[in-house]
């Protein structure tokens, strides 16, 4: 059975600002995720592929628990090159 031209324009226009707002929420939060990438965030993206080169047979916890310990020593140093660059 096919449906009156209204309810099937109606339905398109319904799905069309369904994407619309959608690509909105995803533009917004990938926004606000770059916002607030803290200084971890990049030395953890800095230094886990070496971490993970010296020793291949870590788990994603053990390498997060080794980026942690890292972290500890270099931490206050990092902040502020990073704040400044």
């Amino acid at each position: 059975m096919d449906l009156p031209y209204w309810q099937t324009r109606r339905h398109q226009l319904l799905d069309a600002m369904y994407f619309i707002n959608m690509f909105q929420t995803h533009c917004v939060r990938q926004f606000i995720l770059l916002i607030f990438r803290s200084a971890f965030f990049f030395f953890c993206g800095e230094h886990r592929a070496d971490i993970k080169a010296r020793n291949p047979e870590y788990s994603v916890g053990d390498i997060a628990k080794e980026l942690g310990k890292m972290w500890e020593k270099v931490g206050k140093a990092y902040v502020i090159v990073v704040r400044v660059v």
